[in-house]
């Protein structure tokens, strides 16, 4: 019953447990599975209701993105600042989705933590320009699902290309236990206290870090982190902005 409580509490529902042994024993395994069974239906019934708002509100959106395709062409500033403004829509509308998505029961497999971080970066420095990096040399084997460690690597240079001046820093290190990844920038960095606030979902730091943005990205940072049974970290970067790590533990790969 532990092991099943603790797969609950990071957002795993495990199939009932079987009610056998003393009586007292097999009333609470009754109770628990009754739990269980509740939070996975309140679990798919909030992934319907948002998937269907999802889609009852990007439906209008598109229908007035087609409408602005018909504009004239005196029109088109006011066409580009509608898309604009569309295109803002739709993202937040995914970011959304993925915060509800992100931390459900994920496929682990061992992989390369260096070459996903790579692939992030090669992505994002084709849209925001030169990323600096530092990353341990050769391969780090971790056991993850390498599709959310690269979302994860993501949201945090998309944050540090939002809030800082132009530079950032993406490295990657290990220790005995754990391999660790990290993204820095030169912004205007989060007050102490802010920072215990700072993974709830819709809640940003101070002016400097809020002036856009869903307040969902750091939160899906904490939900991937979580499901990888790792932690994360942050403080003050060697330009005086923002520095967030996440540390992820090592396991042995199996032959």
């Amino acid at each position: 019953m532990e092991y099943h409580a603790g797969e609950v509490g990071k957002g795993v529902i495990l199939p009932p447990m079987q009610e056998k042994g003393a009586t007292e024993v097999r009333a609470a395994i009754r109770s628990f599975n009754h739990m269980a069974a509740g939070i996975k239906t309140l679990e798919n019934d909030r992934t319907v209701l948002m998937a269907g708002v999802s889609h009852d509100l990007r439906t209008p959106l598109t229908r007035i993105r087609l409408a602005t395709e018909m504009m004239s062409p005196e029109d088109s500033y006011l066409a580009e600042s509608i898309n604009k403004d569309i295109e803002e829509c739709d993202a937040i509308i995914g970011q959304f989705m993925s915060y509800l998505k992100t931390g459900q029961e994920m496929d682990m497999e061992f992989c390369d933590l260096n070459a996903i971080l790579m692939d992030a970066v090669n992505s994002e420095s084709n849209v925001i320009g030169e990323i600096e990096t530092a990353l341990e040399p050769g391969s780090m084997i971790v056991n993850g699902n390498p599709l959310a460690i690269k979302r994860a690597i993501t949201n945090m240079i998309v944050n540090a290309y939002r809030y800082g001046n132009g530079w950032i820093k993406v490295s990657s290190g290990k220790t005995e236990d754990f391999v660790w990844f990290q993204v820095e920038d030169d912004g205007a960095g989060i007050k102490e206290e802010d920072i215990h606030r700072l993974f709830q979902p819709f809640v940003q730091g101070e002016k400097a870090r809020s002036n856009t943005g869903t307040g969902l990205g750091l939160a899906i940072i904490r939900r991937i982190v979580d499901a990888h049974e790792g932690s994360i970290e942050i403080h003050k970067s060697e330009r005086g902005g923002f520095a967030i790590r996440a540390l992820l533990p090592l396991k042995e790969k199996e032959y």
